[in-house]
Parts: C-alpha cells; sequence; structure tokens
C-alpha cells in the first residue's frame, strides 16, 4: 500500500537526509583544494604582476572543473532535497542507493582535480563525464528503487523533482556527447558541459511538448 503523505518522514530518512547534506558540503569544499594557490617560489619575481597573472593563468582549467563540479553537486543536493521530503517508510534499500549517490559525489573532487591537472587528456575528461553520468543514474535508481516499493506519494512530488528527473536526462546526453568529442578535441568537449546552463529549459520544452500531446 502507498504511503500516506501525511505521515512525515521516518528517523532514518531524516538521519539519511542530514548525511547527505554534510557530505555534499565537505565535497563542495574539497573541490576549492584542487585549485594550487601559485607558490612565490615557482615565479622569477614574486612582486611582479606579470609574473602572477602568468602563474594564475595556468589555474584556468582547474577552475573550469570546479565550476562544472560545483554546479553538478548543487543540482543534485537540490534534486534530493526535493525527493526526500516526500519519501515515507524506511527501507535499506533507500539508504544503499543513498550511499552509492554519495560515493559518487565524493568522488567528484578527485576527477575535478584530475581535469585541472590533465586538460588536455582526453581520458581525464572521460572520467569526469563518467561520474557525473554515475551520480545521475544512482539518482535515478533511487527514485525507481522508491516508487516501486510505493515510499513516494507521487500526487505531493513537487513540480522541480518531477522536472528534475528530464533534466538528469538532458544533462546525460551532454555528458555522453562529451566523451567521444574528448577523443578529438579535449577543450571543446568541455564546451559540451556548458550545455548544463540550458537543459533546464530544454526540460521545460520537452515536459511542455509532452504535455501537450497527451492532451491532444
Amino acid at each position: 500500500m502507498p504511503a500516506d503523505a501525511s505521515d512525515s518522514p521516518g528517523p532514518d530518512d531524516q538521519r539519511l537526509v542530514t548525511l547527505s547534506d554534510g557530505v555534499v558540503a565537505i565535497a563542495l569544499t574539497l573541490l576549492i583544494l584542487g585549485i594550487q594557490v601559485p607558490s612565490p617560489g615557482s615565479l622569477r619575481d614574486p612582486d611582479s604582476v606579470s609574473a602572477l597573472g602568468g602563474a594564475l593563468s595556468n589555474t584556468i582549467d582547474g577552475w573550469i572543473g570546479y565550476v562544472i563540479a560545483f554546479y553538478a553537486i548543487t543540482q543534485f543536493w537540490l534534486v534530493h532535497r526535493h525527493f526526500f521530503r516526500c519519501v515515507r517508510g524506511d527501507r535499506d534499500g533507500v539508504a544503499a542507493w543513498n550511499f552509492l549517490f554519495l560515493f559518487t559525489i565524493t568522488v567528484m573532487p578527485f576527477t575535478s582535480d584530475l581535469l585541472g591537472k590533465y586538460p588536455q587528456n582526453p581520458l581525464s575528461v572521460i572520467i569526469f563525464s563518467a561520474n557525473l553520468i554515475l551520480a545521475t543514474l544512482s539518482r535515478f535508481g533511487m527514485q525507481w528503487f522508491v516508487r516501486r516499493h510505493h515510499l513516494l506519494d507521487v500526487r505531493n512530488t513537487p513540480a522541480s523533482a518531477q522536472f528534475g528527473s528530464m533534466q538528469g536526462i538532458v544533462n546525460i546526453c551532454f555528458y555522453v556527447l562529451a566523451m567521444p568529442v574528448a577523443l578529438v578535441n579535449p577543450d571543446l568537449a568541455k564546451f559540451c558541459w556548458l550545455g548544463l546552463a540550458l537543459s533546464p529549459r530544454i526540460s521545460v520544452l520537452i515536459t511542455r511538448r509532452r504535455e501537450a500531446r497527451r492532451a491532444g
């Protein structure tokens, strides 16, 4: 039987949310540690504006990985929070899927750092994209498990959570596209990730067209 929407989340669910919030906060903090401040000893003249500017320009690739990973993690967190607001009941499977999701999030500081240190290596781009894909799939897996066991009140699921599923599919398309492009041009592959900024609008358009077809 579907759980009653009036029931409040169980204590285990609340602990999962609290744990997830903490893990996400730590992962976001660790991202910036992959960008190293230029050491004064590595500069010919530490007081030279041009010398420091040149050294900072070498961190651009690291900042690209940081911004993309930061944006992706925050989007994952927002959907995760909305999703668990409608989860009712305690099951070990929910925790298992949630830990798999958190695993992909905790790996992201490493894959982001790898991208920053090897910006022209196609493998670093592919690994980073694979990390994003696995994070999205683990989130989908958790949603599938909860719906299969009737732990989610679909009627009261926030529209943003429903929309987030479509947005995740669109995001995966951009992640997958970046992988073969990286084999040809790693820099061009990074532009594929800029599609993440367009995915919300694309998701809205797809959702509206589906609703229009159903209404017709």
